[in-house]
């Protein structure tokens, strides 16, 4: 999973039984990975292996992005990232951390797609149809995320206006409503599977409060949230 961190000091070699994906916001980390060192800066991060052996430390002002990858989420090509264990950053990397700002994603599955963005983009490929497909699978594993049309737009290497004109075409709806679907969805999934208070569920899954959900939920399935949730 994904967090956000400081480091304040050196740490004594450790080991953990996961992949761990440590990319830069501010500052610089310093690190060991068995035997090799290497930082953690602007333009470059690490990639520590499951039970490798690693320490690190950092002086002055610092903020990374640290993802807890289990074993389920690599694929065989990523063990060649897993040997360099340093890596270079290039401009589509430092764009998806941009997106990212300091909200990491909370639920399994979206931290999973945007893992995978992440080693995808740390291997210097250029993504299938200019990246259309990855800025839909962001807003269906995230629709509570704001995800703003410029910078999606960016990540495909568009204009905004053309950007939503290929992907309309491509995916037949527009991004935002796409995202007002998903959004609904999983308010819907929400409201039935769990026993919370509906002004949360609101809030989670991105309305800015109670009665937006309650009138797009009207608008969607003709019912409020109490009569949707079986009350």
């Amino acid at each position: 999973m994904f967090s956000l961190r400081t480091y304040h000091a050196e740490a004594a070699a450790h080991r953990h039984a996961f992949h761990q994906l440590v990319l830069p916001r501010a500052g610089v980390l310093e690190m060991e990975i068995e035997g090799r060192g290497g930082r953690v800066e602007r333009g470059r991060a690490a990639f520590v292996g499951a039970g490798e052996r690693h320490a690190f430390e950092a002086r002055g002002a610092n903020r990374f992005v640290v993802v807890d990858l289990p074993a389920a989420w690599i694929e065989p090509r990523d063990e060649a990232l897993l040997e360099r264990g340093f890596l270079v950053m290039d401009g589509r990397t430092e764009l998806l951390l941009d997106g990212l700002a300091d909200v990491p994603p909370q639920r399994p599955e979206a931290a999973e797609v945007w893992s995978r963005l992440l080693l995808d983009a740390l291997h210097r490929e250029r993504p299938a149809l200019g990246g259309l497909h990855d800025a839909r699978r962001l807003i269906e594993a995230e629709p509570e995320r704001r995800h703003d049309i410029a910078w999606l737009a960016r990540l495909c290497g568009l204009g905004r206006a053309q950007f939503y004109r290929r992907f309309t075409a491509l995916h037949g709806e527009a991004p935002a409503t796409l995202q007002r679907r998903c959004r609904l969805a999983l308010a819907l999934a929400r409201l039935r599977d769990a026993d919370e208070p509906i002004a949360r569920v609101a809030c989670e899954v991105g309305y800015s409060e109670h009665s937006a959900l309650t009138r797009a939920l009207r608008r969607a399935y003709g019912q409020p949230p109490r009569r949707l949730r079986g009350e």
